[in-house]
């Protein structure tokens, strides 16, 4: 029976140490979909921002063509 009890403390520790390395791999899997997400994010703030852009452009130069016609 004494030679069980450090078995089962190894074993113990092996799967401790287990859980907190698979802990580890979901934190760091949840932090690079997080990123993912953020980086998906400002891209479409980006070009919802250059359309924006873009139609105020064509709103300006439209108005500066009718204020010439005039």
């Amino acid at each position: 029976m004494a030679q069980l009890a450090p078995i089962a403390t190894l074993i113990g520790t092996g799967a401790s140490l287990y859980g907190t390395v698979r802990q580890g791999q979901a934190q760091a899997a949840q932090s690079r979909a997080q990123a993912a997400q953020e980086a998906a994010n400002l891209a479409a703030r980006q070009q919802q921002i250059t359309a924006q852009q873009e139609a105020d452009a064509r709103e300006r130069a439209d108005r500066l063509e009718r204020t010439l016609a005039s």
